[in-house]
């Protein structure tokens, strides 16, 4: 996996992990190897809707704009809305300052073209934080670009 060097919410370190911890992030992480193959990545087509069910809830999928310019939150899983408390469907990571420092992260798996996993701790709008370990794995286009990352975060430790 991709080196990381971030910083969460108002200075929280983000612990670096080097390989999911949590059932659901393996199962995902070995996936993404499965389906990639000999390739450097798997296009995001060959991330089946049969085979993604499971996952859902808990999955988000970014758009990397201009190369990594912004990023943009194109879906995200109904259990992560309910984690953070409100729906960022749509959202550009420069427009909403508390998700600048995903961005780092991002630009680490689009520099360095491999997954990262991770630690962090999630402020939630008038409730407690919550840990979650969360997985950024990247992905081809229909015409075999490096245009979109592949995530998913669940709750380690919270309410």
């Amino acid at each position: 996996m991709a080196d990381l060097n971030a910083t969460g919410l108002e200075g929280v370190i983000l612990t670096q992990l080097s390989k999911p911890q949590s059932q659901f992030t393996r199962e995902l992480y070995d996936l993404w190897k499965e389906l990639k193959g000999e390739q450097e990545m798997p296009s995001k087509s060959d991330f089946k809707p049969e085979r993604m069910k499971a996952y859902l809830p808990n999955l988000y999928i970014v758009d990397i704009i201009d190369g990594g310019a912004d990023y943009r939150l194109r879906l995200i899983g109904t259990a992560l809305t309910q984690m953070v408390g409100r729906d960022m469907t749509g959202h550009l990571i420069s427009a909403v300052p508390e998700t600048q420092w995903r961005g780092r992260i991002y630009d680490t798996v689009v520099r360095e073209r491999a997954p990262v996993g991770y630690l962090s701790q999630l402020g939630r709008p008038g409730g407690p934080a919550v840990t979650t370990e969360n997985i950024v794995l990247p992905a081809l286009d229909m015409e075999g670009e490096f245009s979109e990352l592949v995530c998913a975060s669940v709750l380690v430790k919270g309410p």
